[in-house]
């Protein structure tokens, strides 16, 4: 009877708890539907706002398209009425506009204007305007195209325009008061330019075309960036150059004749030329070789052009020459390509506008450590080109010559095996077991097909370019890897789980290897014009004449002082000393700016010095220090205050005038003991980076709050995908601001590390790490390049970082306001904090005045924006500036989404006051965050106890500065 009785309470428990496991089922499904529901629902309303962020995925590169229409026979010019548009937005027609009495149109920035075209016949057209560049953030001009609705090819989302440059005066007359040739700057040329939209990537140097089938065509012109106003555009049909042979043919008569011509006809030194693309080509130095020109051995002389400023396809300059008559004449280059071992850089030369014969679309500068002279070449001859009497002008543009196809397929590989590697992780994880059969063959056996497959056409890649270029080199080492690599994973597929870390680095430096490739650097010294038989000079000089040149080096660098970059003309009493750490190429252009602009304007004379980082400290010890010390940081603004060794601010009058240039997250590090010591220079906060490509293939929006983040790491982590997040006060000030908390109490004088709010962030925080499994330590750009980290919170500064260094994902990327947390009035706070750096005045001046002048000048809105704006010039994108100034950033080369987007995080950025022992702060909250994730310790405990080693340590301060 008992048993019964047993068995029939054994039978109720296990009925009830197979009824709550079901309940359980029912209620994470319908969870999951409704978490995936909104999901998707986010996703769809994401890509029907901003369908141009997906259609990546389907479009075809242009290379594809080219050969999806037949050749037909030149066709004729379509002119187009500008006026006559069909649909626009953000556009106008002006008048008596641009020294012109015609009409033209204007789009500006995020507009787009509709042309219906009537089409007589197919055919590749490219789109030629004649434009004018409307001053504004100094960068080209991008548009995208639209055909009948559609993006024909992917690169149509990137087409540029560029704006004309010039020296704003000769650099023979730019030189410093010791003789030493200072770069001059750049100003943009405005005048009516005609031109056909180009590859905003530079793959290809023609002008874009776009097929157009006979009939009636809509064409959409959206402006990306920048503005330019319109007054002609004209649908060009696809033409071709002649060879070589050809162009002879044509201009027989002229090569005619038997007595010789060997006289040189110009020369031009390259580093004036009379146009150039961009203001990043600016003169530079040699002092390699004697034959040089011009030469000095004593003063600095811009002697060349180039270098690492003019590697980017579609970089051109632009040069004048006159012909004393009819003929046929020779182009020599004194030029050096030095940079890429084993490689070589490619150039397009153009005569009036155009090619003179296929040959010189793609002239070829091989490597080497010494000067050569180069010209086209046709059968191992210089070609000669045909040239009538008067002027005319001569331009060389870089381009990726026959690299173009490499690139594109090495390009199409990266894509898959980033793909490849993705689907690896989903079996894995990124920390595989080594001693475990994954059975990657039936799981995964599409990655071992693309193995072949891309084993195959990098192994092409390798012998044809090995073929090109002659010879083996070292560049090309990682498709030898590769191929060894997918030797062992297709033999034996076990091994890929130890082969697994091996691949990632390869593709990383296969990556390396595409962007190098981009790279087309080039030094150029001298132009030689010459007769048909003219023979070129030696490139470079003899050994006795190199000695005799080394010696005079030698013997001169005794007597320059390569560290004081001086300025201005003759004595002047007003004068101040500023120290600067930054690069050379930055403090040239303060230089040029401070001569320009500040002392022309005040009279102060600036004695402008480079010194070591660190150097301040220890010359306010020995009382030696400077007038002014530029990008100090937030940190060291305190302890230099807290000793008294730099100035107040709040004793200048306009004092409170000068802080509205900045947000009140950059004053705050800057206010100790009432006072204010440092006028912010720069400011870094953190956005959100985020791959469109991976998480619209997923379904996810982009994550605006941390409930999203959880629900994406969730969907992420199954593939073994991860979410990148900083560890200690970066990521612990972002969780406490968004939550209204505070790092001290009491004005300062006390941690409050210990309180509930600060006790849960740090939980909060540590949660991230322990139940999601997040990586600590990890390179942000490799992995977000692959897509193993598909989003992850950085500085803003990572954008000059990704676009450089990542092009092979440009467009599949954006960033987008930290992740906040969601207020009772619904809103969302995307609070987090800040690093400022700042300019301030040492207490040892005894031209305070005369100093602060300087200051207030540099962080100034106009000065920062030019600062910014030369900047990115020389250095390009990777050089952008990250000015604290809320005006100059507006001024930068920022897309107005981009803008918007920083503004609104700026908005919320807090600042993290700086106090005496606040170090401590830091130190101890890294402690802290490794004693719960490693150690496993409460942190409830943890803040306990180091709140009151923080609150010592601050204690002591404040006595030894005399607070208390």
């Amino acid at each position: 009877m008992n048993m019964i009785k047993t068995f029939k309470k054994k039978c109720v428990i296990g009925l009830f708890l197979l009824l709550l496991i079901f309940m359980n089922h029912i209620i994470c499904v319908i969870y999951s539907d409704s978490r995936n529901s909104r999901t998707v629902e986010a996703a769809e309303e994401k890509n029907n706002s901003d369908q141009g962020d997906i259609l990546f995925f389907i479009e075809k590169s242009y290379s594809e398209y080219l050969s999806e229409h037949e050749e037909t026979k030149e066709a004729a010019r379509i002119g187009i009425d500008i006026t006559k548009y069909i649909d626009s937005a953000s556009t106008k027609i002006l008048q008596n506009q641009f020294g012109m009495d015609d009409e033209c149109v204007l789009t500006e920035e995020g507009g787009y204007v509709t042309y219906r075209v009537d089409v007589e016949q197919s055919g590749y057209y490219a789109i030629q305007y004649e434009y004018y560049p409307v001053a504004s953030k100094k960068i080209d001009i991008e548009k995208e195209v639209w055909i009948n609705g559609e993006r024909p090819y992917y690169e149509a989302r990137d087409l540029i325009l560029n704006r004309n440059w010039a020296d704003a005066c000769s650099v023979r007359d730019n030189c410093d008061p010791n003789g030493n040739e200072m770069s001059p700057k750049q100003m943009e040329l405005f005048h009516w330019i005609t031109d056909a939209l180009k590859d905003g990537g530079g793959y290809y140097s023609d002008p874009m075309l776009f097929y157009l089938e006979k009939g009636i065509q809509e064409i959409k012109i959206v402006s990306l960036r920048e503005s330019a106003a319109v007054r002609k555009m004209e649908l060009i049909p696809k033409s071709t150059v002649n060879s070589y042979k050809e162009t002879l043919k044509e201009f027989g008569a002229a090569s005619a004749g038997n007595s010789p011509e060997r006289e040189l006809v110009c020369m031009l030194e390259a580093e004036e030329p009379i146009r150039k693309s961009s203001p990043m080509l600016t003169p530079a130095y040699d002092r390699s070789s004697p034959y040089t020109s011009p030469y000095s051995t004593k003063e600095l002389v811009l002697n060349m052009i180039g270098g690492d400023r003019w590697k980017i396809p579609g970089q051109w300059l632009e040069y004048e020459i006159t012909i004393p008559e009819d003929g046929l004449y020779k182009i020599g280059f004194r030029a050096r390509q030095n940079a890429l071992s084993g490689a070589y850089s490619s150039r397009k030369l153009m005569i009036d506008g155009k090619v003179p014969f296929a040959e010189a679309e793609k002239i070829r500068f091989d490597y080497s450590t010494s000067w050569q002279i180069i010209s086209p070449q046709y059968e191992g001859k210089d070609c000669l080109i045909p040239l009538t009497a008067g002027k005319h002008t001569i331009r060389l543009e870089a381009t990726l010559g026959d690299m173009t196809r490499y690139l594109e397929t090495v390009e199409g590989s990266l894509t898959k095996l980033n793909e490849a590697y993705r689907q690896i992780l989903t079996i894995t994880g990124p920390t595989p077991d080594l001693y475990r059969d994954y059975y990657f063959i039936q799981e995964i056996p599409e990655v071992f097909t693309c193995f072949e497959e891309q084993k195959q056409i990098l192994a092409g890649v390798q012998r044809e370019l090995t073929a090109e270029l002659g010879h083996k080199g070292e560049n090309l080492a990682i498709f030898t890897k590769l191929d060894f690599l997918f030797d062992k994973v297709l033999e034996k597929p076990a091994s890929l789980v130890k082969q697994l870390e091996n691949l990632e680095t390869y593709i990383g430096a296969l990556g390396t290897w595409a962007l190098i490739a981009r790279e087309q650097p080039l030094d150029l010294d001298v132009i030689y014009i010459g007769e048909r038989d003219y023979v070129f000079p030696d490139a470079e000089a003899g050994f006795f004449q190199k000695i005799s040149h080394e010696l005079k080096l030698f013997l001169n660098s005794f007597f320059t002082d390569y560290n004081s970059i001086q300025g201005g003309a003759g004595k002047n009493e007003k004068s101040i000393t500023v120290w600067t750490s930054a690069s050379r190429d930055y403090v040239n252009i303060l230089r040029r700016m401070i001569d320009d602009d500040f002392t022309s304007q005040t009279g102060i004379k600036v004695n402008l010095q480079l010194v070591a980082p660190g150097a301040l400290l220890p010359s306010v010890l020995a009382e030696i220090g400077p007038d002014v010390a530029l990008s100090v940081s937030s940190s060291d603004v305190m302890n230099f205050a807290a000793r008294g060794a730099i100035v107040d601010l709040s004793r200048f009058p306009d004092i409170e005038e000068v802080k509205g240039r900045f947000k009140q997250s950059a004053i705050v590090p800057m206010v100790y003991n009432n006072g204010f010591y440092g006028l912010p220079e720069t400011q870094t906060f953190p956005v959100m980076f985020y791959r469109k490509d991976i998480l619209a293939e997923m379904g996810l929006p982009v994550p605006e709050t941390w409930d999203d983040v959880y629900i994406a790491l969730r969907e992420i982590q199954k593939r073994n995908m991860t979410f990148g997040l900083k560890t200690g006060m970066s990521s612990y000030s972002m969780f406490l601001f968004q939550q209204g908390g505070s790092f001290y109490k009491e004005d300062g004088r006390l941690s409050n590390v210990a309180s509930d709010l600060n006790v849960s962030t740090l939980r909060m925080q540590t949660d991230m790490f322990i139940s999601y499994q997040l990586p600590q330590k990890y390179d942000f750009a490799n992995r977000f390049r692959t897509g193993e980290m598909p989003f992850g919170i950085e500085d803003y500064t990572t954008y000059n970082l990704l676009s450089v260094f990542a092009p092979e994902i440009k467009g599949l990327w954006g960033f987008a306001e930290v992740p906040g947390m969601r207020q009772k009035d619904g809103t969302v706070d995307h609070s987090a904090a800040s690093s400022v750096t700042a300019s301030v005045i040492m207490s040892d001046t005894k031209v305070p005045e005369l100093a602060y002048e300087f200051i207030r000048w540099l962080t100034s809105a106009d000065t920062q924006a030019q600062y910014g704006r030369e900047a990115e010039t020389v250095l390009g994108t990777a050089g952008r500036y990250n000015s604290a100034n809320v005006e100059a950033v507006k001024g930068l080369a920022w897309h107005k989404d981009e803008l918007k987007l920083l503004e609104s995080q700026w908005d919320q950025i807090q600042g993290i006051p700086e106090v005496p022992g606040g170090y401590y702060t830091g130190r101890y909250m890294d402690f802290a965050f490794r004693e719960v994730v490693l150690q496993g310790q409460l942190p409830r405990e943890v803040m306990i106890e180091y709140e009151d080693i923080i609150n010592e340590e601050m204690s002591y301060k404040r006595l030894e500065f005399g607070l208390d």
